[in-house]
């Protein structure tokens, strides 16, 4: 009903995430059932993936092993090239990020 009303809708993760990352949710389900839930979900009108190189993920995010962060990058990475994500380099400050975003969002409206 928000984006009905014109309301612009924020969410940190999507129900892709899990394709990246089953273990983080512990779903050990099947990947085919998921990928065919993912596309009979509604799209929102743009998806953005921040993206850094894994050493920043690491950096940023104590949890993660180098090697894990290279794995989640090429997955993220291949997602958003099948979905036709926007992928954002987030190496920058949030203010460059942002503004990024904004110029990129015009150019595509």
């Amino acid at each position: 009903r928000h984006r009905a009303a014109g309301e612009v809708v924020l969410f940190d993760r999507t129900m892709h995430d899990l394709l990246a990352d089953p273990g983080r949710y512990r779903y050990g389900g099947s990947l085919a059932l998921w990928r065919l839930a993912c596309r009979a979900a509604p799209r929102p009108d743009l998806t953005v993936l921040l993206d850094v190189p894994p050493e920043v993920a690491v950096a940023r995010k104590g949890e993660l092993d180098l090697s894990m962060a290279q794995t989640l990058r090429v997955r993220y990475r291949s997602i958003a090239a099948a979905y036709g994500w926007l992928i954002v380099d987030a190496t920058a400050s949030p203010e460059v990020i942002c503004n990024e975003l904004l110029a990129r969002c015009e150019l595509n409206s």
